[in-house]
């Protein structure tokens, strides 16, 4: 079995291991989920899924709470193939998998009882992608749409973003901790949203649209909203939202005065690239902790540790670390003795770092 995919929520790390990684999976990281029709040449039948739970309670230990085998996957017949999975509440025994065969499709999954409990089937509405934005409720986005999703309703896409169909498809999303909204598209704009609901009950057109770059491949926001973080191919620019103590989610500025954004590049040195011998690399996903102290980046064989707030003062730091075997994601962890740490899997090891 082969780790694919973390999630971290609290005290918790699921851990969801495939007995095949789909052909093509790297392939549409690197690329972070542009339109590839990856069930053309899938055999999804093949595919196994094994899941766990744990509670790392020191750097040398981690302790198993629940282990969920491949036939916790099966719903009415039907197989789950998990693309993510999210901790829907704060007990840990509840679980949310988004479907990689079938985007219309997600589960609930009741780790206590050890298989899947509930399906919802959104017949015309897909989802890309779900970011969690409290217990229960997420935000979910697809290339025409932004929505919020309740799950303790049966109809649970609600609040429904709906662009024309002349604008430029959503490629990534991201919320803060005050469900603030940001967007990008395949233009390269990046787009803020107040995240509230107006009087037709949708989610509230953007505040403002800036042009960052048509190479993002991924896009999240600090813990309070501070900082825009958007990853491309090869650097991380990260936007500050707030300019003459106004912020860009819940104020109009006027276009001629958004240039004057500030923004910051994260880019790795020349001589760095070839001490290391990173060789043609494409950055693949960016997290970043709560305090915003550090930013972490990975790509295919190693991972960057940025100082975001010497960045910030244009004084670029960071740490490669390079691995043996190719990463294939990483999550944030809190440690009972409140140090940070990085929670990084390859596909046969899965590791939890201190970080300095």
């Amino acid at each position: 079995m082969k780790y694919k995919h973390l999630s971290t929520s609290g005290i918790y790390s699921v851990v969801l291991r495939q007995n095949i990684l789909p052909k093509g999976y790297k392939e549409k990281m690197e690329r972070n989920s542009k339109e590839l029709k990856l069930w053309n040449y899938i055999n999804y039948d093949k595919i196994y899924n094994e899941l766990c739970i744990f509670d790392f309670y020191d750097f040398n230990n981690r302790k198993k709470l629940y282990n969920v085998k491949r036939e916790a996957f099966i719903y009415e017949d039907e197989k789950c193939i998990p693309k993510e999975i999210h901790i829907n509440n704060e007990e840990g025994n509840q679980l949310i998998l988004l479907d990689e065969r079938y985007d219309t499709n997600f589960y609930m999954m009741d780790v206590k009882k050890e298989k899947l409990v509930r399906k919802w089937c959104n017949e015309n509405i897909p989802i890309t992608k779900l970011l969690k934005k409290m217990d229960n409720i997420y935000l979910g986005y697809n290339e025409s749409s932004l929505f919020f999703v309740d799950t303790r309703l049966q109809r649970c896409i609600q609040n429904i973003f709906q662009y024309n169909k002349y604008a430029s498809p959503i490629e990534h999303a991201s919320i803060d901790n005050n469900g603030r909204i940001t967007s990008s598209t395949s233009r390269g704009e990046l787009k803020y949203y107040d995240g509230t609901i107006n009087k037709q009950n949708k989610i509230k057109k953007s505040k403002n649209v800036i042009y960052c770059s048509d190479d993002m491949v991924h896009l999240t926001t600090s813990h309070k909203g501070l900082y825009s973080i958007v990853t491309c191919q090869k650097r991380i620019i990260i936007y500050d939202n707030f300019m003459d103590n106004k912020n860009f989610f819940d104020h109009v500025i006027r276009k001629c005065y958004r240039y004057q954004q500030n923004s910051i590049v994260l880019k790795l040195e020349p001589i760095d690239e070839f001490i290391h011998d990173l060789g043609d690399y494409t950055f693949i996903k960016t997290v970043s902790y709560s305090n915003s102290k550090y930013l972490f980046t990975f790509a295919k064989d190693f991972c960057v540790i940025w100082n975001l707030f010497q960045g910030i003062n244009k004084n670029v730091s960071y740490t490669i670390n390079k691995v043996p075997e190719d990463i294939s994601d990483i999550s944030l962890y809190d440690t009972s003795d409140e140090h940070d740490a990085l929670l990084l899997a390859t596909e046969y090891t899965l590791t939890l770092t201190r970080i300095i």
